[in-house]
């Protein structure tokens, strides 16, 4: 287990007992975690029936974690459907292990579909031998449906498998779509004409199969020239593929000449833009100095801008400090200032609807004097014309009391006349005389009364 130089140990035909088997298995198992890859890729137990299914199963439990073994032999070991369940389990992640030969073992049909069902999804196993098993048709048949579907195995062994027509149809069915099987052995079983020659009606579409051994069957020999004539086809034409290959190798040089003359001119001019560029660098380093130089200056000069800018900040600061300050005071009056105008505001308020009151109690009046107003107008209508015609009576008053007062005026003259004369000294009078100087007065005094009279001013027209 601790060598690292043997790659192959056969031990066939030593009449080894299961304990062996378990010592490989355990083998097997300790070596898988280190992954040896360099030691041992082959072994070979074939004719060790004592090894059992109990120890064929210790053998491929070790298969489950092992990186390195790439080729087991366990013909004639006694391997049966049990230990087949516990291969395929260790094939499920197993992805080294490329050929397995189990030939003259206990397998049946339903050892042969559990391996079926791993050939479907395997991508690693390339050779797999289950001859001289009992698998018959129904294995035979499990086994070709995975054959067509897997593209990786590339031998099977089907020989002395109790196998008829039905089995080999189902494998040449197979064939058909399959491209990587190239050889295919199904000796001594009980195959017929009809089976060969349906097989090889269906070969005739495989491209790859180039060697199937078919001998120990009931098959007549112009069917197994048809089958062989088919099979010498796929290897010439397998042979004419390395031919080919060089062909197209030799195009795929000339074609990486091509290109790497391309490359070669390519270089070189990529050499010239690289001492322009190299150049261009150059003047770029020299105009990256004399910038350096300018953006220190320049940096400087902001460095000294920056301090006069931090300065004016502050100043600016203080004066935000200021203003803000004097709004606040700003802001103080200007509340006190706003709420004397609201109460001022209020008291206006108050004003105005006692004002509107008034005002509407105003106009309440002057609604009811206009209502009046008609009313006193019809009146004043009535005393202007009552005015005119007492008017127009004054006037005649008028003329008649001038003429009175013209005559009074006369007799008023005669009376002072009169009166003058009798102020002069005169002898007495006899008491007769004296009703005349009454009646004298009474007429001076009516004359006084109707000039007072006539001096008053006729009635106003409005009063």
């Amino acid at each position: 287990a601790k060598t690292t130089t043997l790659n192959t140990l056969d031990i066939s035909s030593n009449a080894l007992g299961a304990s062996v088997a378990h010592e490989v298995g355990r083998v097997l198992r300790e070596r898988s975690p280190r992954s040896a890859t360099t030691s041992i890729k082959s072994l070979a137990f074939h004719n060790n029936p004592l090894f059992g299914s109990i120890g064929t199963q210790s053998i491929f439990q070790g298969l489950a974690t092992d990186k390195g073994l790439i080729e087991l032999g366990v013909s004639n070991c006694g391997v049966d459907d049990a230990a087949v369940q516990v291969l395929c389990a260790a094939l499920a992640t197993n992805t080294m292990i490329g050929s397995i030969e189990m030939q003259r073992n206990l397998i049946t049909s339903h050892g042969a579909i559990e391996l079926a069902k791993v050939l479907l999804k395997n991508r690693c196993l390339i050779s797999l031998g289950l001859g001289q098993n009992r698998i018959e048709d129904e294995g035979t048949c499990a086994l070709a449906s995975a054959v067509e579907v897997n593209k990786h195995l590339e031998m099977l062994d089907l020989s002395e498998t109790w196998t008829g027509d039905r089995g080999l149809i189902a494998m040449g069915v197979a064939l058909a779509n399959n491209s990587s099987l190239g050889i295919v052995r199904f000796c001594n079983n009980h195959v017929s004409d009809d089976g060969g020659t349906a097989f090889a009606a269906l070969l005739n579409k495989n491209k790859t199969l180039q060697h199937c051994v078919l001998r120990g069957n009931s098959i007549y020999h112009s069917t197994v020239l048809r089958i062989n004539k088919l099979l010498a086809r796929n290897r010439t034409t397998k042979s004419e593929e390395t031919p080919n290959k060089l062909r197209r190798e030799v195009i795929k040089l000339h074609y990486q000449l091509y290109k790497l003359e391309e490359a070669k001119s390519q270089l070189l001019e990529q050499k010239e833009d690289r001492n322009r560029v190299e150049k261009s660098m150059e003047e770029s380093e020299a105009a990256f100095a004399k910038a350096e130089a300018e953006h220190k200056v320049a940096q400087q000069d902001l460095l000294t801008r920056l301090q006069a800018a931090k300065s004016q900040t502050a100043n600016y600061q203080q004066m935000l400090v200021t203003l803000t300050d004097d709004h606040k005071i700003a802001e103080q009056k200007h509340q006190v200032e706003l709420a004397k105008a609201r109460e001022a505001y209020d008291k206006e308020v108050e004003l105005r609807k006692a004002a509107e009151a008034e005002k509407a109690e105003l106009d309440a009046k002057v609604a009811e004097q206009d209502g009046m107003k008609a009313v006193r107008i019809d009146d004043l209508k009535k005393k202007i014309i009552s005015s005119k015609d007492e008017k127009e009576k004054w006037m005649k008053q008028t003329v008649e009391y001038k003429l009175q007062v013209e005559e009074a005026t006369k007799r008023l003259k005669e009376l002072e006349g009169q009166a003058a004369l009798k102020a002069a000294p005169k002898p007495k009078k006899p008491k007769a005389d004296g009703k005349k100087a009454k009646s004298e007065k009474k007429a001076a005094s009516d004359i006084a009364d109707l000039l007072s009279t006539n001096t008053q001013s006729p009635p106003a027209a409005a009063a």
